[in-house]
């Protein structure tokens, strides 16, 4: 069958649950970290100090998630999308706790996705993946500046480029090869 989401009543029992068994023993200097379930703007008003000190919400931001909306998926939507989707609602939540972005990569359907009429997928240019890939990264790495700090989805990739299919479509989510091949801003 698949999997489902977590119901809130349970994840909110859980997380208070939790903050209570481990705070006691945790210095004062250190975080409960929560996993939003996909829904940022949920925990507004959850867990709030003074009763709840130090907690931070860790979201995952996916550009790949934008495949699935009726929206301009070029260059510069992609750069929209991040702005009207990703900072306005990691910005508002600022304002409530503290943020990180706990997963999110250079993946997206402008390098990826890429077909002809045939099914075909297309290669790019190196220069024009360089440029769209940069150009993402910067726009998401300025709004995951404005929270707590960020952590790419994978360092390295163990990636079979001789016998995977797939290999280039893996690369953009291996920091390693994004630094390696001028992807991601330095």
């Amino acid at each position: 069958k698949g999997t489902c989401p977590v119901e809130w009543d349970f994840l909110e029992n859980f997380y208070i649950k939790a903050y209570d068994l481990i705070t006691p023993f945790m210095a004062e200097d250190k975080y409960v970290v929560l996993h939003d379930g996909f829904d940022l703007l949920h925990w507004k008003n959850f867990m709030q100090e003074p009763k709840y000190k130090n907690v931070i919400i860790d979201t995952h931001n996916y550009l790949n998630t934008m495949e699935y909306l009726d929206i301009d998926k070029s260059l510069e939507g992609h750069k929209q999308f991040i702005k009207d989707w990703f900072e306005k609602k990691f910005v508002e939540m600022t304002k409530y706790h503290k943020v990180i972005c706990g997963e999110w990569c250079l993946n997206n359907v402008l390098t990826t996705k890429l077909y002809n009429e045939k099914k075909d997928l297309l290669e790019i240019e190196d220069e024009e993946k360089r440029k769209i890939y940069k150009e993402i990264a910067k726009a998401q790495l300025d709004v995951w500046e404005k929270g707590e700090g960020h952590f790419y989805w994978s360092y390295k990739l163990l990636i079979d480029s001789a016998n995977d299919p797939d290999a280039k479509a893996k690369e953009p989510w291996d920091l390693d090869r994004c630094v390696n091949y001028g992807w991601y801003p330095l």
